[in-house]
Formats: C-alpha cells, sequence, structure tokens
C-alpha cells in the first residue's frame, strides 16, 4: 500500500558552488523538493563498515511509486527525503516496462 509520504528533490539550478567548482550536495539548502508523492516503503538490508576509524552503516530501501511524469524523471542525481532521512539513489525501474510502477532504491548513510 502507497501510504507513506515522500520528498523528491533534486539540486537547485542555483546552488552555492564551493571554491574548488562543485556543489556540497550535503547542504539542504542546495536542494529543491520537486514534489511530495505516496509511496510504500520497504527497507531491504543494511551493512556495516569501518571507513577510517569509524564505523558506518548503510541502509538499502526500496520506494514504490506510480509511475507518473514526476516519479519517471527520477535519475541518480536526485534524492528521496523520508521520514526526516535522506536517500541517495541507487537506481530507478519502470517495473516491468509497464508504465504503472517506479521501484526506485535509496541508500542512507549514517555512523
Amino acid at each position: 500500500m502507497r501510504n507513506r509520504k515522500v520528498q523528491i528533490q533534486r539540486v537547485k539550478s542555483a546552488a552555492t558552488v564551493t571554491d574548488h567548482g562543485s556543489i556540497d550536495l550535503s547542504i539542504d539548502a542546495n536542494w529543491e523538493t520537486v514534489d511530495t508523492q505516496f509511496a510504500q516503503v520497504s527497507h531491504k538490508s543494511s551493512r556495516e563498515q569501518v571507513v577510517g576509524e569509524q564505523v558506518v552503516v548503510t541502509t538499502s530501501t526500496e520506494f514504490n511509486f506510480r509511475y507518473n511524469t514526476i516519479t519517471a524523471s527520477i535519475t541518480g542525481e536526485y534524492r528521496l527525503k523520508y521520514n526526516g532521512d535522506v536517500y541517495q539513489i541507487g537506481n530507478a525501474i519502470n517495473k516491468d516496462e509497464m508504465n504503472s510502477e517506479i521501484i526506485v532504491t535509496g541508500m542512507k548513510a549514517g555512523s
């Protein structure tokens, strides 16, 4: 059942550029919400790894959206915001190429 509100976000066209000429994607002010849509949310897996001297947990979550022009445009350049957490896009698949569902895999990293 698609009963969870999920924000679909992309980098602002007027995002702040760093001194090195890149956009800092960790700054929320550099993102804009394209739309908020309902999705079915399923947590799929998680793993721990040591990065430097810190343990980082990465969680994989699947978001099942109804197919429409907004969800069909989701790419790796977007991100999802759900329940206060930010998910980077792993992939977005048009299920069975039937234009009825978009399955998006999101990755959330935390320590």
